[in-house]
């Protein structure tokens, strides 16, 4: 926050949500989310990633909400453009979003669906993004 710098202030509260959510931490992960989400002049792609991850964070105990989330997030991924991402988000693709969605889709109990539509994610990724760190839950989505 002293940097100023709403990009990274916002990308650091998404982190610590995610970080939060893989703990299990629920509360924790919703509301650092919440926080991110309260800045709307970050990035189309950032901003698509923490309504995204609002969703996965409510499947399971609040699925009305989590598919509202879930359908805005669709619609905006299809409006970003994949030449005009920041440097600090350039994986927020329609193709990692499709990943994305996936696991918000098994949290609501749509397994098959969401196999199919990671293993499509992960084929339509570049090679190098498909091995990469950030890419292994995905993978391991997968193998499950």
């Amino acid at each position: 926050m002293e940097a100023n710098d709403p990009q990274r202030t916002v990308t650091a509260l998404s982190f610590g949500a995610y970080g939060a959510m893989r703990r299990g931490d629920i509360r924790r992960a919703s509301a650092l989310n919440d926080a991110a989400s309260r800045d709307t002049s970050v990035a189309p792609g950032l901003h698509c990633y923490l309504v995204h991850q609002g969703a996965e964070i409510l499947a399971g105990d609040d699925n009305a909400e989590a598919r509202r989330l879930l359908h805005d997030a669709e619609r905006l991924a299809e409006q970003i453009d994949p030449t005009d991402l920041t440097d600090s988000g350039y994986w927020y693709t329609p193709e990692f979003f499709a990943g994305s969605r996936a696991f918000i889709l098994d949290k609501l109990g749509e397994h098959d669906r969401a196999k199919a539509l990671m293993a499509e994610s992960l084929a339509a990724l570049p090679a190098e993004w498909r091995t990469s760190e950030w890419a292994a839950r995905r993978r391991a989505f997968l193998a499950a």
